[in-house]
């Protein structure tokens, strides 16, 4: 799954480079690139689930992931930003392992404050909005035999998960040193995602996730014109 996870941010990569190259090369009369920062960033995070009925020994399941932002300034204050991101969620139970690949698309409204900590072009922001998931692939991981099966997605009594996630998203970021920038990510889910036909006698099951990134933005191009 990591594999797939670089190759997918490899792809976020070559587009964000491509974009920040482009609008560099605009004059000032371009208003919407001169209007938006875009980020990539390294994850590390937590994730676990969320259900009365299950285990008291689950435990969190600690991850890596990789996340691409298109940040668009709506006013001197504001922003709207998008945040795809690519994570694993899950759980630890003992020796087992359930480790689920999603792929995120938060939407934030987000409070930005320009203030020169080390460079003029350093902010800071603050976010809250609401995500999409979707399961990626998945893998229940035995370590008592040393087996690894993939989880079954759908709806039928002899699923595991639904594919589908969705749940309110926060994030926070300080950008410095004109391009760096790192922070906070938060997504709690709302979707119940257990099987339809598993959820008798009130299952549910709801996913939680959070982490700390560091990455770069576009504002680096701008170093190369100085």
């Amino acid at each position: 799954m990591i594999h797939h996870q670089k190759q997918i941010f490899l792809i976020f990569s070559i587009m964000v480079i491509s974009f920040g190259i482009k609008a560099q090369g605009k004059t000032s009369s371009s208003t919407f690139l001169d209007k938006t920062i875009f980020s990539l960033r390294f994850v590390k995070a937590f994730s676990t689930v969320n259900n009365d009925k299950q285990s008291s020994n689950i435990n969190n399941l600690y991850s890596k992931g990789f996340q691409a932002k298109l940040l668009y300034l709506i006013s001197e204050k504001f922003a709207v930003a998008v945040e795809p991101i690519i994570h694993n969620k899950g759980y630890t139970n003992g020796s087992n392992k359930v480790n689920i690949t999603y792929l995120d698309i938060p939407l934030n409204i987000e409070r930005i404050k320009f203030r020169p900590f080390i460079t003029p072009e350093d902010f800071f922001t603050i976010g809250l909005g609401f995500y999409g998931g979707y399961a990626i692939s998945g893998k229940n991981v035995n370590g008592y035999n040393n087996t690894t099966q993939n989880v079954k997605f759908g709806d039928a009594k002899t699923d595991e998960r639904t594919r589908l996630d969705y749940g309110i998203n926060f994030s926070t970021t300080l950008a410095l040193a004109t391009f760096i920038e790192f922070g906070f990510n938060a997504q709690l889910g709302i979707n119940n995602v257990t099987p339809k036909d598993l959820q008798i006698n009130g299952n549910k099951t709801t996913l939680t996730s959070m982490g700390l990134f560091i990455g770069v933005n576009t504002n680096i191009f701008k170093m190369f014109k100085k």
